[in-house]
């Protein structure tokens, strides 16, 4: 059994390195390589400023929203940088462990258990995508002279995000009877091992839920997803700026939202090929930019993230006194041996 998840984390491995390699090809094959460089050279090192202060922002409100998963539980010192070992494990680990680093290091505390801690993280990811379902709704309509088609795709998204909506407020009052039924259509929609899974996933994520404490606190949660989707689509427009570029809001969250279905797919450590990819999508085919403009803006804001994402995370281990590729494999040994779902 062990021999056989090994072998099968190896093949997903490579899978991903493949993944990356192929996009990254096909994000600079046919480049205008003068009009990169014209691109990278209007940066503007004083423009950094603002990405900096944004991003510590997304932390604090990660932070403040996984406290309430949590029911009220974990410090926030403790809570805001484990998400910001986290967000470094996932930048230069493979296969998103940076998940698994998040609840280890908060079990360290001694306030919330690491079962909890996982499942309060599988909870937190599909409250994001509830808030990125959201926000592409929104900001794609605010773009003009949009294909019909993708105008209809957006209000079916805003249509699935409210139906989320209320499946959580459902799920949250009556979370055996929800359980029940989604189960149910699971396996007859889906019999066998696809649905067995999902079911698993599905149970995950109610558990999570079962550590809200009151309805006022999974209003806070709802409140503080779009809040932070907001200061994320700020932070992706933020990147604009370093070039002297300063498009509406829409934009920004357009970009947010393809990027972070971008990097949900395999990829090499980094979301290396996967960002890109995102970028060139995001900001060239759907706000059409030109796609120089569209690379330039993926490898700066892609090393500027990285980089910041690992002094951060060395600085908080280094106090720590803890080493990552040592708690990387103990959260990998702590975790169940069906690992859950995590959504980007």
């Amino acid at each position: 059994m062990t021999s056989n998840k090994g072998k099968r984390k190896r093949v997903v491995g490579l899978l991903s390195i493949g993944i990356s390699v192929f996009l990254l090809l096909w994000v600079f094959s046919g480049l205008d390589w003068p009009a990169l460089y014209k691109e990278l050279g209007r940066l503007s090192p004083v423009a950094f400023i603002a990405p900096i202060i944004l991003s510590l922002l997304t932390f604090m409100l990660r932070a403040l929203r996984w406290r309430l998963l949590l029911g009220g539980r974990g410090g926030l010192r403790d809570l805001y940088d484990a998400t910001i070992v986290g967000a470094f494990g996932n930048a230069v680990l493979p296969l998103r462990a940076g998940e698994l680093l998040r609840p280890w290091l908060l079990a360290r505390s001694g306030e919330v258990s690491f079962t909890s801690g996982l499942a309060s993280v599988v909870t937190e990811r599909l409250f994001d995508v509830l808030g990125l379902l959201f926000f592409l709704s929104l900001s794609i309509g605010m773009i003009p002279e949009l294909p019909p088609v993708i105008l209809l795709g957006a209000k079916a998204l805003g249509s699935m995000s409210l139906a989320l909506v209320f499946a959580l407020i459902a799920s949250y009052f009556a979370r055996e009877r929800v359980l029940g039924i989604l189960s149910t259509v699971l396996h007859r929609a889906f019999p066998g091992e696809f649905a067995r899974k999902s079911e698993g996933a599905l149970r995950e994520f109610l558990n999570g839920l079962s550590g809200i404490r009151s309805v006022k606190d999974l209003t806070l949660i709802l409140l503080l997803t779009v809040s932070l989707w907001g200061v994320i689509g700020i932070f992706h427009l933020s990147g604009f700026w370093l070039f002297g570029v300063y498009p509406p809001i829409a934009v920004g969250m357009i970009t947010a939202v393809v990027l972070g279905l971008a990097v949900a797919a395999p990829s090499g450590p980094g979301f290396v090929g996967t960002y890109q990819f995102g970028c060139i999508v995001g900001i060239s085919t759907i706000c059409r930019y030109e796609r120089e403009f569209a690379v330039a803006y993926s490898i700066v804001f892609h090393i500027f993230s990285t980089v910041l994402l690992c002094l951060l995370g060395m600085q908080i281990l280094h106090k720590r006194g803890l080493i990552l590729s040592k708690i990387a494999k103990e959260s990998m040994d702590s975790a169940p041996a069906e690992e859950p779902v995590v959504v980007a």
